[in-house]
């Protein structure tokens, strides 16, 4: 099945309009979150892995 011409035509001229219309302003990530140099920084949390309780396993047929 083709696409029709018209559908073709809108899909280009909405990326050409697109790309003429008002960039928005870009700003870099600040560094206020950062701790100061040579200031000990704190251990994350331990990874708890997750725990399935009741989960039954038959031997004979371990995908049910």
């Amino acid at each position: 099945m083709a696409i029709p011409r018209f559908i073709f035509i809108f899909v280009i001229i909405s990326f050409v309009l697109n790309g003429l219309g008002p960039l928005p302003q870009v700003h870099a990530q600040g560094f206020s979150d950062l701790p100061m140099p040579g200031k000990m920084v704190p251990l994350s949390p331990a990874f708890v892995p997750v725990l399935a309780k009741g989960l039954k396993v038959h031997p004979q047929s371990s995908f049910i």
